[in-house]
């Protein structure tokens, strides 16, 4: 979600009503209005997109009465925020409270913003009595920031004029049943929109992270309604690329219904995935999906200590290594099924546009509802790119198009760009391809 070939993002503080850091209470809901971020830089000719926004909460963590337990960074996002909802931009729906909670946040954010979280990682909470001022910054996304794609499927800062931000806080039972006897307290929320100045017009393929949830489900095969189809934007085709796909376990808050160390058998045919045993194989092949780690160094005898690099995602901040036969399988967040690699590229997605079923063998915990957690990468229509030309055209010699190209930027016309590293590209690997307006040399 970060431009990394850039200089440094401008950071724009968003409003509640006329404040800038307005309080929150536990069940309580903060809403921000994006109405005043400005589509243009000061310094022309240079377009403002916004890739993401920085939510910012502050506030007090109490533990008390004796009871308590550690509670680690990656437990917060649940035990603070029951969902959060990011609705009235141009197209749509970026974030869907119906979709984006508390619990899968971290994944959303870790994902999208190129396996990296909007802040530095921090130390837990001690389970002893105390007040423990506390502040968390989470990376809201609204693009993806994995391989370079910023340039790509980031939205240029106008399409979220206006728009609004809901932030629906968790209700105080959650963080006690995190930590009995525990609760949090003076909470004030701030949100700051990242803005991106680039000398350039580019309609982005929009990344939509959807939430499927099926409730009900016996045996091991697991059919996904709305594959690639659910959707919370308008003016996308009936399909999305798959940037990301899992099932989420039964920890931190997730709301899933099974630990991944009881997977014995897994295939999905939509990817060509055969029926197989070796569960640990596949686990490793999405582990070497992310960036290149640090050597592991093991300090403690095995049994119920810590372990370095798996207290980190995919695996719970609270990993201990309780099987030392499982060490990969042990308290992941999820089952991965898809997961764009760390230098993803959009001509590399593969296509869901109808409903699809993979089979998963593992032990549920009571009824069984499964949450599938999904990124899709949206194509937007002709009508749709149509609009968006009038929007930046908007206002002939005062508007972002004209700012941007200058005097002859009647003589643009919209193309759709080529990638950045292939000589030959299919008509398949253009489908997901951004758009540009752009003068003709």
């Amino acid at each position: 979600m970060f431009n990394k070939v850039a200089t440094l993002a401008t950071p724009w503080p968003v409003k509640s009503g006329s404040s800038q850091s307005p309080s929150a209470a536990p069940g309580g809901t903060v809403a921000f209005q994006l109405n005043d971020v400005p589509d243009r830089a000061p310094t022309g000719p240079l377009a403002y997109f916004l890739p993401c926004l920085l939510l910012t909460i502050t506030g007090v963590f109490t533990q008390a009465g004796g009871t308590g337990v550690p509670v680690y960074r990656d437990q917060l996002p649940y035990a603070l925020i029951e969902s959060l909802d990011w609705g009235q931009a141009w197209h749509g729906t970026v974030l869907s409270g119906d979709h984006i909670l508390g619990g899968n946040l971290p994944t959303v954010e870790f994902v999208a913003g190129g396996f990296q979280t909007g802040q530095l990682q921090q130390s837990r909470f001690p389970a002893a009595n105390g007040n423990y001022p506390f502040s968390i910054t989470l990376a809201l996304p609204a693009c993806d920031g994995r391989g370079g794609l910023v340039r790509d499927t980031a939205q240029l800062a106008l399409c979220y004029q206006p728009s609004q931000v809901k932030i629906n806080m968790a209700d105080a039972s959650v963080v006690s049943a995190v930590s009995p006897g525990s609760s949090f307290s003076s909470l004030t929320l701030q949100l700051t929109a990242v803005l991106d100045a680039r000398q350039e017009l580019v309609l982005g393929t929009a990344p939509e992270w959807i939430l499927h949830q099926i409730s009900g489900s016996t045996g091991t095969a697991v059919r996904v309604n709305g594959f690639g189809r659910e959707t919370r934007m308008t003016g996308v085709e009936d399909k999305g690329g798959v940037g990301f796909l899992a099932e989420l376990a039964s920890v931190n808050g997730q709301g899933g219904s099974f630990s991944t160390d009881t997977v014995t058998q897994y295939s999905f045919p939509w990817r060509g995935i055969a029926q197989s045993e070796n569960v640990r194989a596949f686990v490793n092949l999405m582990i070497a999906q992310l960036p290149a780690r640090r050597p592991v160094v093991q300090v403690a005898d095995n049994g119920a200590q810590t372990v370095g690099d798996f207290n980190s995602w995919p695996f719970m901040q609270s990993y201990q290594l309780t099987n030392q036969n499982e060490p990969e399988l042990t308290q992941m967040m999820f089952w991965p099924w898809v997961l764009g690699g760390e230098k993803l590229r959009l001509t590399q997605l593969q296509t869901a546009d109808r409903d699809e079923t993979y089979y998963l063998s593992c032990t549920y915990n009571g009824a069984i509802d499964h949450k599938v957690q999904a990124q899709y990468f949206r194509v937007f229509t002709e009508q749709k790119r149509a609009a968006w030309l009038s929007m930046v055209t908007k206002g002939g010699p005062n508007s972002l198009a004209a700012y941007v190209l200058g005097p002859d930027y009647l003589k643009a016309s919209l193309f759709q760009r080529g990638p950045r590293d292939q000589h030959v590209v299919t008509p398949d690997q253009r489908t997901y391809l951004p758009w540009q307006l752009a003068v003709a040399a």
